[in-house]
């Protein structure tokens, strides 16, 4: 994580990812694991939708080019951002921004367009994920895992499913073609897809 000081010159387009009401210390591993799982767990989300939002959070910094970086006031927005955005991809029924904003009941769902848009925009409306890129992350962020002591003993005997990273390649490359700008007023790509519709969460992510 970067220092916690803001400066909106630094980062032009990415004032949206802001939070000005955030805590100024960076999160402990315990509390980015546990935010993750929480929207992980509440958004019903497929396992690819884990190795996918790393890929969108990696990809949204180096779009950046250095002029944006993690920090206490932004990982929040940018780790729901690129959760959303990988749902949309790798899940069979995907979710409206609506119901992902009960979910996240500090995002709304303006918020949650704003977001989504500006991940977009970074990635030049590119958000296809390959097979090999695919499985380049699986295995980092498996070993990865292993080191922090965050999988459980059969982690490294679990083989990478090749044809679920192919079917996401697919998934991907039809649901955000490169160049394709067009979203209907939820958020959501253009295509029409299978819904899955999400009871309201009282409390906030």
């Amino acid at each position: 994580f970067a220092s916690a000081k803001y400066n909106r010159k630094e980062a032009p387009g990415f004032d949206v990812f802001h939070d000005p009401d955030s805590p100024s210390r960076p999160p402990s591993l315990k509390a980015l694991v546990t935010f993750y799982r929480d929207v992980f767990s509440r958004g019903q989300m497929e396992v690819e939708c884990i190795v996918t939002s790393l890929i969108y959070v990696e990809r949204l910094l180096k779009a950046a080019r250095g002029r944006f970086r993690l920090r206490p006031s932004n990982w929040r927005p940018v780790l729901v951002s690129c959760m959303i955005m990988a749902s949309k991809v790798c899940d069979d029924l995907s979710m409206w921004n609506a119901d992902f904003s009960h979910i996240c009941q500090t995002f709304d769902l303006q918020r949650i367009n704003a977001l989504e848009a500006a991940l977009l925009r970074a990635y030049g409306f590119n958000a296809t994920v390959s097979a090999s890129e695919y499985a380049k992350y699986y295995f980092h962020l498996r070993s990865m895992a292993a080191r922090l002591g965050l999988a459980g003993p059969d982690l490294q005997s679990t083989p990478l499913d090749i044809k679920a990273a192919k079917a996401l390649a697919d998934r991907s490359r039809r649901r955000f073609p490169e160049g394709k700008q067009g979203k209907d007023d939820d958020g959501l790509a253009s295509d029409a897809a299978p819904v899955r519709r999400v009871q309201s969460v009282g409390t906030e992510a």
